[in-house]
């Protein structure tokens, strides 16, 4: 009798997921169903868990205990890279560029993740090495240009403001060609335009590269504006998770993540 492989349901499924450190639980009982194409929002005060959350996903910490399945295939144990490679790209809330290289060599790095060159190739600069350098830098370019940086191509990353540095780290993380995008915090430090800039663009990729992407963010506007669904951590536990509608009206929302700032709980409700 044959066997037919099945997709799996969800693009990542998590259960029972924690991270302890040093009998601290920075993460405890983390769950997550998410479908193809979903934006989900990841909300919480300072020392929630989100980031931990993330760094279990992408392979840099190991979790105390929990499965993750992305695609079907279980990833737990396996390297960053490996796990970049799958299909899932991160930014950080510290700005992780090559700050040296220029813009588009960090774009670049980003694309090379998929191509494989031979140390001989490259030390002798062969025909092709020297096409497949065009082609990269030709498809850096258009990531560039989708991102109004086209312009600085040539301008090293540590000479571009903040907010150019956030979209370069962005267009890095998709020149990885990941199926799964993960946004942790990228309106940190912008001004009002550029977080109303941030989010048309978040929306367009979302679009453009049928992504499906998580994103951690403080500022409600922005996740309320974006995300279909939010998840509300407290402690390393998920306390509330619903649409933007059900996080704005639950009062252990409220209460854990604004405490009694009354004109804090205003902002929410205006998001």
């Amino acid at each position: 009798m044959s066997v037919t492989a099945t997709e799996p349901a969800y693009l990542l499924e998590v259960d029972g997921l924690s991270k302890a450190f040093k009998g601290l639980l920075a993460v405890h009982d983390y769950h997550v169903r998410l479908s193809e194409g979903e934006i989900l929002g990841i909300i919480g005060p300072n020392g929630a868990g989100k980031t931990t959350v993330f760094n279990l996903i992408t392979g840099v910490l190991a979790p105390t205990q929990g499965r993750i399945r992305f695609q079907g295939y279980d990833i737990v144990g396996r390297p960053p890279h490996e796990i970049a490679r799958m299909g899932i790209a991160r930014t950080f809330q510290n700005i992780r560029l090559f700050r040296a290289l220029s813009v588009l060599e960090n774009v670049m790095l980003g694309l090379q993740m998929h191509t494989h060159v031979g140390l001989g190739e490259t030390i002798l600069s062969l025909p092709g090495f020297r096409e497949r350098e065009r082609r990269l830098a030709e498809e850096a370019m258009h990531l560039l240009e989708l991102f109004d940086l086209a312009g600085m191509w040539s301008n090293q990353a540590q000479s571009l403001s903040f907010g150019h540095q956030r979209r370069l780290e962005i267009a890095t993380a998709l020149a990885t060609r990941p199926t799964l995008l993960l946004l942790d915090e990228p309106a940190a430090g912008m001004n009002p335009s550029e977080k109303e800039e941030l989010m048309t663009l978040i929306t367009h990729i979302h679009k453009e590269f049928n992504l499906t992407i998580i994103l951690i963010e403080h500022d409600m506007r922005v996740i309320m504006g974006i995300c279909q669904r939010i998840q509300t951590l407290n402690y390393g536990e998920i306390i509330a998770e619903g649409t933007p509608a059900e996080i704005q009206a639950n009062p252990h929302v409220i209460e854990a993540y604004l405490g009694h700032s009354h004109a804090v709980g205003a902002v929410l409700q205006r998001a």
